[in-house]
């Protein structure tokens, strides 16, 4: 990532920017921001991440989880739905529904929301992440072609912007293990798990 002056920023640099960036967005949506302190740079999540994020859903007793879909391109949006798999085999989370929703490929939608009324603050808020906006892609303007494309799921004709969803995750049904070791990024977490949490004693490295 670069600065303001087009200088090349530390590694500790640009997470500083991209955590108030998102503490912004959490502000403007009246949220609370919590940060589990993984490396942007190696993504080599521990025990103490997985127990973190535990904790935190036990303490927000959410009804409805939303994370990106399990098989999104992006290799850190499938690390988010392996650690919530990991959090939920030490502590069963109280959320109803899991909802893994589009970021950056097509998915294999089972629900679709019309955002018409409120995309333009769907793409206020997106514009506020203005570090990976300048210096990633233009995430504003692939979220409405997104949002178009999605459209079409919609029965009214004359809306403009949809926002799909797959399936939710049943965790005691679906072997998520499996499908993540073979179609996942490669995962390392280098930690044990007691034998109550898991029936295997130590978890292996997932890889493609």
């Amino acid at each position: 990532m670069r600065g303001k002056n087009g200088e090349l920023l530390a590694p500790e640099e640009s997470a500083e920017i991209r955590q108030a960036e998102a503490r912004a967005v959490c502000s403007e949506l009246g949220a609370e921001y919590l940060c589990l302190g993984i490396s942007n740079l190696t993504v080599a999540p521990e025990r103490s991440h997985v127990e973190a994020l535990a904790s935190a859903l036990r303490e927000f007793s959410a009804d409805l989880i939303l994370l990106p879909w399990l098989f999104d391109s992006a290799p850190k949006h499938r690390m988010a739905t392996h650690m919530l798999w990991l959090a939920n085999r030490l502590e069963r989370t109280t959320a109803r529904e899991i909802w893994g929703y589009q970021v950056n490929n097509g998915l294999f939608a089972n629900g679709v929301v019309d955002i018409s009324t409120v995309m333009e603050r769907k793409l206020e808020l997106i514009r506020l992440y203005r570090s990976q906006n300048e210096f990633l892609r233009r995430y504003d303007h692939q979220a409405m072609g997104l949002g178009a494309w999605n459209s079409r799921y919609l029965e009214s004709k004359s809306a403009a912007y949809g926002l799909s969803r797959c399936p939710r995750f049943h965790w005691h049904r679906t072997p998520y293990h499996g499908i993540i070791r073979r179609h996942g990024p490669e995962i390392r977490l280098p930690f044990r798990f007691p034998a109550s949490v898991s029936r295997r004693s130590e978890l292996r490295a997932l890889s493609v």
